[in-house]
């Protein structure tokens, strides 16, 4: 009976068989298998069956493991399924034909394109390709848009500087006191900085100094006595002048010490500059002196006048000269050292060394005291 040669097949593990025509062929792979399943197909022959086996699959098994790789012992047309299962099993299982399950397989495993069977070969497989129109729009997309992110940034960045650029990045300043003393030697120091991303070229700093200063030096040297050739000043490059000289100056006096920092920013034709002033109040003389008399006098008593004059600095004080202004009734009758002129008022000392110290002395019987 079917049943028992059921029982006695060990490959059999699923409760159903199924049909498969006497017609023997290789069945091999298609160069392009269809994506309908992933089944391998069998490697070797199958052996011949009845045409009307038919093929009986428990639920609980897969479409897919129902194709013999061992031959199989042929069976009686028909199975009774009521005498295989129980009955509330047998109805509900399906019965599917063994010609309809070979028509399938031929279709995945056959090759449509070649009029002859067999001429499946599942030895290699071949990669679907991309269309190469559709690699090469991809690949200018993605070029188009890396060239547009740089230019934005390079614009970003670089484009930006030159319309960013207004001069006030650049500074300049004069360090130095505001009141000097007339003849003290003084230091000044002009400091010059580019706060900016941009490099300056043809950069000059000009010194206009007033009348009745006096240069004595100056660190870096200066052309023509008032000009320094800074050159070019890379960004945030920094620089100074330093300079001394003297003011020869009437107490109470106001001088004005003035720089121009002229320079032409890299990308740029035109020139800018940046103009620094400072004012500087004359407030005494290196040159001291001292007029010494008597308080009081009495008409005819004989009176003296002195003036006593200091050097008060580190230099030499050139071309000194005392002038002297008295009152109507003091009339002078010598001097010493000798006056300059007949009224004894005017006294050329010439030279005076650092520190030094000297006096004029002015006899006379007066009414009143000199002023």
């Amino acid at each position: 009976m079917p049943k028992k040669k059921e029982e006695k097949d060990p490959k059999s593990k699923t409760a159903g068989k199924f049909e498969k025509s006497r017609r023997s062929k290789s069945t091999k792979a298609s160069k392009k298998p269809s994506k309908k399943s992933t089944v391998n197909p069998p490697t070797k022959p199958t052996p011949p069956v009845s045409e009307s086996e038919l093929l009986v699959i428990s639920p609980q098994e897969s479409v897919t493991k129902a194709v013999p790789t061992t031959p199989v012992a042929p069976t009686t047309p028909t199975a009774d399924l009521s005498k295989i299962l129980p009955p509330e099993v047998a109805e509900k299982m399906p019965i599917i034909d063994g010609d309809e399950i070979e028509k399938e397989l031929t279709e995945i495993y056959f090759d449509r394109d070649s009029d002859q069977e067999g001429d499946e070969d599942m030895s290699h497989f071949e990669k679907v390709r991309h269309s190469t129109p559709k690699k090469i729009l991809i690949g200018l997309l993605i070029f188009t848009a890396v060239l547009a992110a740089a230019s934005w940034i390079g614009f970003l960045f670089f484009g930006s500087s030159k319309s960013g650029f207004t001069g006030d990045q650049v500074t300049m300043s004069i360090e130095g006191p505001t009141e000097v003393k007339s003849g003290a030697e003084t230091e000044f120091v002009i400091r010059y900085k580019n706060s900016s991303d941009t490099p300056l070229g043809t950069a000059t700093l000009e010194l206009r100094l007033p009348d009745g200063f006096f240069l004595t030096s100056s660190d870096p040297e200066l052309e023509d006595g008032h000009t320094y050739m800074i050159g070019s000043l890379p960004p945030w490059g920094r620089g100074q002048l330093t300079f001394t000289g003297s003011f020869l100056s009437p107490l109470d006096t106001e001088h004005d010490i003035q720089t121009i920092f002229t320079y032409r920013p890299a990308n740029f034709s035109s020139e800018f500059q940046k103009i620094t002033t400072e004012g500087i109040l004359i407030s005494g003389s290196v040159i001291e002196i001292e007029a010494i008399g008597p308080e009081k006098s009495l008409p005819g008593d004989q009176v003296e006048l002195t003036f006593n004059y200091r050097n008060d600095s580190n230099r030499q004080i050139e071309n000194i000269a005392i002038v002297a202004s008295y009152p109507p009734e003091f009339i002078p009758e010598s001097s010493e050292p000798t006056a300059s002129d007949d009224s004894y008022s005017i006294w050329h000392l010439g030279t005076v060394e650092p520190y030094g110290t000297g006096s004029v002395k002015v006899p006379s019987p007066p009414k009143h005291m000199a002023t």
